[in-house]
């Protein structure tokens, strides 16, 4: 029965499906010690992938942290995202269309194709005063 405490806040899935903001020790810490939310088996909480910001309650967890220590040491990893952003330039710009989430650019057209004019319509008479 793998449990954790949290250390610092987590997003998890309940058991019904639901995602909740979850406080850990940090966000807790007027508190007093060690009132991350308790969150695994036996919780409302589940726990899909550990993080190393998750304080192993039992063995089972313990080996869980301990596999993905492992798993992040081998992959040269980290656990924040933005640290894994490669330095190099990356093909965003290239694919997506700067402002509209989601968007990928067309395919380009090969070399010596025909570019299409949009089609414009005649705007009306200004009014005169």
């Amino acid at each position: 029965m793998a449990t954790y405490r949290l250390r610092i806040p987590h997003e998890l899935e309940t058991n019904d499906g639901q995602r909740l903001w979850l406080p850990g020790d940090v966000t807790n810490e007027p508190l007093g010690d060690e009132r991350g939310t308790i969150v695994g088996d036996g919780t409302p909480y589940r726990v899909r992938w550990p993080t190393l910001e998750m304080i192993p309650l039992d063995d089972e967890a313990r080996a869980a942290i301990r596999k993905e220590q492992e798993r992040l040491d081998i992959n040269q990893g980290t656990m924040n995202p933005i640290e894994a952003l490669p330095i190099n330039e990356d093909d965003y710009e290239e694919r997506y269309v700067p402002g509209m989430e989601g968007r990928q650019r067309r395919p380009p057209r090969p070399d010596g194709a025909p570019i299409r004019p949009r089609p414009t319509t005649p705007l009306p008479p200004r009014p005169t005063r």
